[in-house]
């Protein structure tokens, strides 16, 4: 019996694990994953190595109908037990159980340098309340220009319509000192002014409708931080993200995220742990540009051992 798992972010991953009904525990039968990589070519891979598109799906065909969805197992190393903390609290626990062993980094020897280690995560909380960071996908490259515009206040005009207009090579460049990557404009395709998105660009000028944004509050705690290479850093840490706004307004009070993560979770009330996504699991990459640690990517994605040989 056959159980494919797939993963979609942005890579789409499948393992199929076979079980003997002799026996209690399940095999890994093959493993697979395809996707676009950072030049946007689609590629497969069975087993670790690159293969085609046909051999790929012919291998996975063999194991169609066979599907059975796993969601609680009683085996040691396969506890996939759900509890209804919130959805991204679960997908983030999943995510961790199944993807520790894509590279050969983390749970090996962390960073010892104490001096370098703070560098990397003071680089880090200054995205502190930031949980995704891709500088190759447009969706999450929108909000990390309204991000640098915020940081930098970037000077602005307003248009006709009540957009902030600001002048796209300025934007860039602060991009490009935020994080020390261009900001592939041409190839990002962000959306014209008539889509009427809250970030448009056009004609060399970013137009942002002026508006209030609010985040879930993150309380970050750091675990590890491991050395890909002389420049680049993958980092790991544990994410707790709090509604205090909808938690003020229900209870007609301010409360803030600080002095809520001062008290242990177990004594929160009822009704604010609902608004709680608890020990979300999360990765960064943190490079040293010009001898500074910029970061270069954040996310619930375990990176593979090829995708940290991009940075």
């Amino acid at each position: 019996m056959a159980f494919p798992i797939p993963l979609v972010d942005p890579v789409t991953k499948i393992w199929v694990y076979a079980k003997d009904p002799k026996k209690s525990e399940m095999d890994l039968v093959v493993s697979g994953n395809f996707g676009h990589n950072n030049e946007g070519d689609l590629f497969y891979t069975l087993n670790d190595e690159e293969t085609d598109r046909m051999t790929f799906e012919e291998e996975f065909a063999r194991y169609d109908g066979e599907e059975r969805p796993i969601l609680i197992s009683n085996f040691a190393k396969k506890n996939y037990g759900f509890d209804a903390s919130s959805p991204a609290t679960i997908v983030g626990k999943t995510l961790a159980t199944l993807s520790p062993s894509v590279n050969n980094i983390v749970g090996k020897e962390e960073l010892l340098e104490k001096d370098k280690k703070k560098e990397i995560v003071d680089a880090l909380d200054e995205f502190s309340s930031m949980s995704h960071i891709n500088h190759h996908d447009p969706q999450i490259g929108m909000s990390l220009v309204l991000d640098v515009v915020h940081k930098y206040n970037i000077d602005h005009e307003y248009s006709e319509n009540g957009e902030m207009v600001l002048d796209g090579a300025i934007v860039q460049a602060k991009y490009k000192e935020a994080f020390g990557v261009e900001l592939a404009i041409d190839s990002m395709n962000f959306p014209s002014r008539d889509s009427q998105d809250i970030v448009t660009y056009e004609l060399g000028e970013f137009y942002i409708y002026p508006t209030g944004f609010y985040f879930d509050s993150i309380h970050r705690n750091y675990q590890d931080v491991y050395k890909v290479s002389n420049d680049v850093y993958y980092v790991t840490f544990l994410d707790s993200e709090f509604n205090s706004l909808d938690y003020s307004l229900t209870k007609d009070v301010t409360v803030t995220s600080e002095e809520m993560f001062k008290k242990d979770i177990a004594s929160w009330p009822m009704d604010a742990r609902g608004l709680l996504k608890p020990n979300i699991q999360r990765y960064a990459v943190v490079k040293y540009v010009d001898g500074e640690p910029k970061v270069q990517y954040m996310g619930v994605q375990n990176l593979t051992d090829n995708q940290l040989q991009t940075f």
